[in-house]
């Protein structure tokens, strides 16, 4: 298994599920993916790992239709609940769902990376719903009261005060499936959504 390699690490950031009719197989298989090789693949939380997007998604309903009541939700919530927010490659770069919110700067600036001294299960949703613009600060978001948008102001200061080059993140269907935004430190905050054209959005041509 690729997985197993022990020279490489492979970091998915989160929304496994409520992406098409296999949700159940598709994170079944990763964690028995983190389950054979633990230190080979980082799973880390996105904002479709929580019950309420599963009822309002499609995911509940797929367990229901393919289990019969017989593999509780509550099994697999309890699975993706124990997962992290936040992987980091020391001096190199920082992976999460969505992106920076107020309380995980108020709480990690300055911990040269070492967010397992500051980020708590209270600090760590607020991670999952926030995405970049292009200006400065915080600006309300468009997903969520309570969620915001951060400029690349406030992600050059994080990334700096934590010795890191570059923040990695999905949430956000963008074309091509990555986009690159880079601070005027040259700090890059880069997302992936790897289903770009999952719903035909996009109409992706083949090259």
């Amino acid at each position: 298994l690729l997985f197993c390699d022990p020279g490489i690490q492979y970091v998915f950031m989160g929304d496994y599920v409520d992406r098409g009719e296999r949700g159940v197989e598709l994170l079944l298989l990763l964690l028995a993916y983190k389950a054979r090789c633990p230190q080979g693949l980082v799973l880390l939380q996105g904002n479709h790992e929580t019950e309420k997007m599963w009822k309002k998604y499609g995911f509940a309903k797929e367990l229901e239709y393919k289990f019969h009541d017989g593999l509780k939700t509550k099994y697999f919530l309890k699975a993706v609940e124990l997962l992290p927010y936040v992987a980091v490659s020391p001096g190199q770069f920082m992976a999460l769902h969505g992106g920076l919110s107020p309380e995980l700067e108020s709480a990690c600036t300055g911990k040269d990376g070492r967010f397992n001294e500051c980020l708590t299960k209270d600090i760590g949703p607020s991670t999952i719903w926030p995405d970049p613009h292009t200006g400065e600060g915080y600006i309300k978001s468009r997903r969520s009261r309570k969620a915001k948008m951060f400029g690349m102001d406030v992600a050059e200061a994080f990334l700096k005060s934590n010795q890191l080059k570059a923040m990695f993140r999905g949430h956000e269907q963008v074309k091509a499936g990555v986009e690159k935004k880079k601070t005027k430190g040259d700090h890059l905050v880069v997302t992936v959504f790897s289903a770009a054209d999952y719903v035909g959005t996009f109409c992706i041509e083949q090259t």
